[in-house]
């Protein structure tokens, strides 16, 4: 979990997650939240007092996700860098 947006009137909770793997996994984490949101709801509800619980959705963080992909281009970069150095650093074997 990133960060929740809750309205103003208690009702709804958005809660932004960045789950970790590729576009897929992310997907399928997803699903399984928001099929899961009941039941977080009810144990909030348990735990905590007061006087609406709201209702919860799940939704990928765009802010964490741009980072992520930032991220992967540079260290995708730095390795075609490091490829590239391997191949225009070749000893020679002649004299």
């Amino acid at each position: 979990m990133q960060r929740v947006s809750i309205s103003p009137d208690l009702g709804q909770a958005v809660v932004f997650v960045t789950p970790l793997g590729d576009a897929h996994n992310a997907m399928e984490s997803l699903a399984a939240l928001q099929r899961a949101s009941t039941f977080v709801r009810r144990e909030l509800a348990a735990r905590i007092r007061v006087y609406r619980i709201p209702r919860i959705q799940f939704q990928l963080d765009p802010e964490m996700l741009t980072a992520e992909a930032i991220s992967q281009r540079r260290t995708e970069g730095e390795a075609t860098d490091q490829g590239a150095q391997a191949l225009t650093v070749q000893p020679c074997d002649g004299p």
